[in-house]
C-alpha cells in the first residue's frame, strides 16, 4: 500500500441521493460536482492511498477533490495575492459611500443610526474631492460610484448637488465614468429633488416603505409621531424619473399582512408613471442603537417567513453555494465609507453607526498623505476577510463560499451561518438534475 501523498480536500461535501445507493460529492472551492456509485465512492475514499499518476486520481485532483497542500494556507495566500494583483488592473471602480448628514426627519424605532445633528463638514467634502483626485490620478479606473446616505440624505440636498458635481468633474478629467445612487425615505422626493439627483447621474434610489398606510406609519413616522405614508405615496405618484426606484420593506409582525396591498399599490404607480419600480421585502431586526434610545419593541417575524417572501429560497438561486472571493463589500479595495465628520469605516452602514469600528479619519491626512488611505484600508480588509477568530468557521467546508458570513453578525456574536444541510442537499440535488421530493438523509 502506498503511503498517502495527497488527501481529500477540506471543501468536499457528500450528499446521499434519495432512493439510490449513489451519492454526490461537491467541492465548495472549485464548484466541481461528481455523482459516484457505491463502488466509485469506495475508491474515492481510498484515493489518497493510490498512485498519484493514476488517471482517475489525477482527474479528481484536477477537479479539487484531492489536494497535496495545506488548503487553508493556500487560501490565505490567494487572498493576499488577489489584493496585490488588484493594483495592476485597468478596470477598477472607485466606490464611495458618503454619509452627507446624520440628521433625519424620521424616528424609526429599529434604526441602527445614532441620532446626531450635523451635515457633512465642508473640510470633509474637500478631502473627499482630494481623495478622488488622488485615487483616479493613479490610473486604471474605469468609473466611480457614490452612494448618498444619512440620516436622511435629502436633508442635505445642497451637499449632494455641490459635492456630486465636483466629483463628476474630477471623474471627467480622468476619463472615468460616474454614477450615484441614494437611500432615502422619499418624504422630500418631489420632482425638484429628482431633477437634482439626476443632475449628479443618480441611477438608483432605495426607498423604504414598511407595509401599507397605518402599518407603515407605526414604525416609519416623523419625530413626534406624524404620519408619512400618504405623502411618500403622493411623491412617488407625481414624479417622473429615469432612476430605478427600489421599494424596500422592512417587514415585522405588525405590517406583514399589508405587504401585498403595498405591492399592488406600487405596481399601479409604476404603470401610471412609467417609472421602473421594484419591491424588495426584508425582515426587520432590532438594533443596539434602538435599545439605547428605549424605542418600542418591534414584534419580529420568524425566519420561516423568508421563504414566504421568496427572498431566501437558497436552493432556487444558481450561485448560492458557488465559490467566490471578496463577496462582501466590506473587504473590497477602493470601497470607502466616510461619515459626516470624516471618519472612515469598513463598507457597512450599520458598522458605521459605531465609531469603535472607524479605522481612521480623512481629516488626519493632508493632501500629500492621502495615499496612506490605501494602507489603512488594506489593513482593515485583511483583518476582516477571513473569520480567523472563529475556529469552527475556519474549518468549515463552506469557508470559500461565505467567508464566515455577515461581518456585522460575526462582530455582534450573532449567527449568520449558511451551513444548513437540508438546504445544501436540496440545492446540490437540483444542480445535478435530481428530484429532492424524498427527504434527504445525511
Amino acid at each position: 500500500m502506498f503511503k498517502p501523498r495527497t488527501h481529500h480536500s477540506r471543501y468536499n461535501y457528500v450528499v446521499a441521493i434519495p432512493k439510490s445507493t449513489d451519492c454526490l460529492v461537491y467541492n465548495f472551492n472549485t464548484g466541481a460536482l461528481l455523482r459516484l456509485s457505491k463502488a466509485q465512492k469506495l475508491l474515492f475514499d481510498l484515493a489518497p492511498q493510490f498512485s498519484q499518476d493514476h488517471p482517475v486520481v489525477k482527474r479528481w485532483r484536477e477537479l479539487g477533490f484531492l489536494s497535496n497542500s495545506n488548503e487553508l494556507e493556500d487560501l490565505k495566500s490567494e487572498v493576499r495575492a488577489r489584493y496585490d494583483d488588484y493594483a495592476g488592473r485597468t478596470d477598477k471602480v472607485l466606490r464611495l459611500t458618503l454619509h452627507v448628514t446624520s440628521l433625519c426627519n424620521f424616528a424609526c424605532p429599529y434604526c441602527f443610526q445614532e441620532r446626531r445633528s450635523a451635515h457633512m463638514l465642508q473640510e470633509v467634502q474637500d478631502q473627499v474631492v482630494l481623495l478622488t483626485e488622488a485615487k483616479l490620478g493613479q490610473g486604471g479606473y474605469e468609473r466611480m460610484t457614490v452612494d448618498w446616505f444619512g440620516g436622511e440624505p435629502l436633508l442635505a440636498a445642497h451637499i449632494i448637488d455641490d459635492l456630486g458635481h465636483r466629483l463628476m468633474d474630477v471623474a471627467a478629467q480622468h476619463k472615468a465614468g460616474f454614477s450615484s445612487n441614494i437611500h432615502t425615505n422619499a418624504y422630500l422626493l418631489d420632482q425638484a429633488m429628482v431633477d437634482l439627483l439626476e443632475g449628479v447621474n443618480c441611477r438608483f434610489a432605495i426607498v423604504t416603505l414598511d407595509g401599507y398606510g397605518p402599518d407603515h406609519d407605526k414604525t416609519r413616522h416623523l419625530h413626534g409621531g406624524g404620519a408619512t405614508f400618504e405623502r411618500i405615496l403622493t411623491n412617488l405618484s407625481a414624479i417622473k424619473t429615469n432612476m430605478v426606484l427600489n421599494i424596500r420593506s422592512n417587514l415585522h409582525a405588525d405590517n406583514f399582512e399589508s405587504y401585498e396591498k403595498l405591492q399592488a399599490a406600487i405596481g399601479a404607480i409604476a404603470k401610471s408613471t412609467g417609472n421602473e419600480m421594484r419591491c424588495s421585502p426584508a425582515l426587520v431586526h432590532t438594533s443596539s442603537a434602538g435599545f439605547k434610545r428605549g424605542d418600542p419593541t418591534i414584534h419580529l417575524l420568524s425566519g420561516e417567513y423568508h421563504k414566504i417572501l421568496g427572498t431566501t429560497d437558497l436552493e432556487e438561486r444558481s450561485n448560492t453555494y458557488t465559490p467566490k472571493l471578496f463577496n462582501c463589500h466590506v473587504v473590497q479595495l477602493d470601497n470607502y465609507l466616510i461619515d459626516d465628520e470624516g471618519y472612515l469605516f469598513p463598507h457597512c452602514n450599520e458598522l458605521a453607526a459605531n465609531r469603535d469600528f472607524a479605522y481612521g479619519n480623512i481629516l488626519d491626512l493632508d493632501e500629500g498623505g492621502l495615499g496612506r488611505l490605501d494602507e489603512l484600508h488594506m489593513a482593515q480588509c485583511l483583518e476582516y476577510v477571513l473569520p480567523t477568530q472563529d475556529e469552527e468557521c475556519m474549518q468549515c467546508e463552506l469557508l470559500t463560499v461565505c467567508y464566515g458570513g455577515c461581518l456585522l453578525a460575526r462582530l455582534g456574536a450573532k449567527s449568520s451561518c449558511m451551513k444548513n444541510p437540508e438546504r445544501i442537499d436540496a440545492y446540490l440535488l437540483k444542480k445535478a438534475g435530481i428530484s429532492s421530493q424524498t427527504k434527504v438523509g445525511r
